[in-house]
């Protein structure tokens, strides 16, 4: 395992989307490496910027959960709308509950992040 995270660092510093969702993974479960919500989700981030809807999707429930501090509900609808975009039906669903328990319409989720 301890290797398998070297080469995910050494990839995800050269800019490789799945190592970084992956080194991502590693830092949230603590697997290979001492739990980091921080780091993880800076790595979900650079994976999502690339298009890897499962580090979006994770993301949002990083943010929805306060895992790196306070709950931040308007970033964990961004992400949860980045992966639904992208197709991921979790973070589709995700997104629609978050959305009930702020009380926000869909089409107003839809206004602040298009």
């Amino acid at each position: 395992i301890n290797t398998a995270v070297g080469w995910y660092r050494a990839a995800a510093e050269q800019g490789h989307p799945e190592a970084q969702y992956n080194l991502g993974i590693a830092y949230i479960e603590g697997v290979g490496t001492a739990y980091n919500p921080q780091k993880a989700a800076y790595y979900f981030e650079q994976a999502a910027g690339k298009g890897v809807l499962e580090a979006a999707y994770n993301l949002g429930l990083i943010h929805e959960n306060g895992l790196t501090g306070a709950a931040r509900p308007d970033e964990a609808l961004y992400w949860y709308k980045t992966a639904a975009d992208l197709g991921s039906p979790e973070a589709k669903a995700a997104m629609d509950q978050l959305t009930k328990t702020l009380g926000l319409m869909p089409a107003e989720v839809d206004r602040m992040f298009n």
